[in-house]
């Protein structure tokens, strides 16, 4: 293979790292998370400027379906474009990828949800705490209405 058929070859896989990554519609972070890597690595691989070796070719391949032997050689299982345009999308993944992959999101989200709520207690009792404003609970438990008693 000469140099020109191989820079062709190259950005052909780069074309389809940056095409599954865009259809794919993760954001870097997630990327991040999931494969493992450095973010600077990540960034490159999904704008198709980062060479991508077995152990990576793997990974995407069996979290989100990418062609490995495509990313690996260029070329296609099949010998024509149709593949290129027939990626695998989540609902063609099999259940279990799918189990998995919404395993591991559901993760990232609730740790998400717990700094958020840990970042809000802090803001609120701090808020409170230099304005001297009661808690919600102390206040409404003030306004109670008393319960009227009927002494005959």
């Amino acid at each position: 293979m000469n140099k020109k058929e191989k820079n062709n070859q190259d950005s052909y896989i780069n074309k389809y790292l940056i095409d599954s990554f865009n259809k794919l519609g993760k954001p870097q972070a997630d990327l991040v998370i999931e494969l493992g890597k450095s973010q600077p690595y990540v960034s490159a691989l999904v704008n198709g400027k980062k060479k991508v070796g077995k152990e990576v070719a793997k990974q995407l391949h069996e979290l989100y379906g990418f062609d490995e032997g495509l990313i690996l050689t260029g070329e296609y299982k099949k010998s024509t474009d149709e593949q290129f345009k027939e990626q695998n999308t989540f609902e063609n993944l099999p259940i279990n990828k799918q189990l998995e992959i919404l395993h591991k999101e559901n993760k990232a989200l609730k740790r998400e949800i717990d700094r958020m709520s840990i970042m809000m207690e802090i803001s609120f009792s701090t808020l409170m705490a230099h304005f001297d404003i009661d808690s919600p609970e102390e206040k409404h438990k003030e306004n109670e209405p008393k319960s009227k008693s009927k002494a005959n």
